[in-house]
């Protein structure tokens, strides 16, 4: 009489190579999980690093003059406003006449500088990010 199924060597076989795959899977997925975690982190940084960079050249371009600025400080003259920008605590201060306003969280940005190589040109540097603009009113 001939008996069908499976031996016991072979359960343990397609067991082992069960798991093998599972494991590999589970590593793979693993890996995938904690680049993603990453990289999500990386992107935010940048994307804040850009939207500093992006509002304090958008007020630079359309303001009228640069006054009393520093290398930690930026301070311009848009029409009767004056606006600065500073990091206080690790956020990055938006002070326009005497209202403030954080435009990051503490410890989103470590370094924000600003040097001025020519009349109206500011080089402002958010980290690693650095660019530049150009006061197009000032006189």
């Amino acid at each position: 009489m001939k008996r069908s199924g499976f031996t016991l060597i072979e359960i343990l076989v397609a067991l082992s190579l069960a798991a093998i795959v599972f494991l590999a899977g589970f590593m793979l997925l693993s890996s995938y999980l904690k680049t993603y975690k990453i990289l999500s982190a990386d992107i935010e940084r940048l994307q804040i690093r850009q939207f500093v960079l992006t509002r304090i050249v958008k007020e630079v371009r359309s303001a009228d003059s640069i006054k009393n600025s520093t290398p930690a400080c930026l301070t311009i003259k848009n029409g009767t406003s004056v606006i600065s920008y500073e990091l206080i605590g690790g956020k990055v201060r938006r002070k326009k006449d005497s209202t403030s306003a954080y435009l990051t969280e503490a410890g989103q940005v470590n370094k924000l500088a600003f040097s001025y190589p020519g009349a109206g040109l500011v080089m402002i540097e958010v980290d690693d990010s650095k660019t530049g603009a150009f006061c197009r009113n000032e006189k």
